[in-house]
């Protein structure tokens, strides 16, 4: 399963409970349109898989933030 950039956001929202503010600009000709990643490779080479779904990671990312700009 893909996530978009807006998808991104969106998660980053929830977890910090920020509102982001977002420029949308038109897209320059040199922008990548679509990009797909797949992890197959570092599971076969690696015997790796991730065990936090992306929101779950972003979530301990921003608690660590928060942790260490309190002190």
């Amino acid at each position: 399963m893909g996530h978009s950039l807006n998808d991104l956001l969106d998660i980053i929202r929830k977890v910090t409970g920020k509102e982001l503010v977002i420029k949308y600009s038109e897209q320059r000709k040199y922008d990548v349109h679509e990009i797909y990643l797949d992890i197959n490779k570092a599971k076969d080479e690696l015997d790796w898989l991730p065990r936090v779904s992306l929101e779950d990671g972003i979530n301990y990312a921003w608690n660590f933030i928060k942790s260490i700009s309190n002190k």
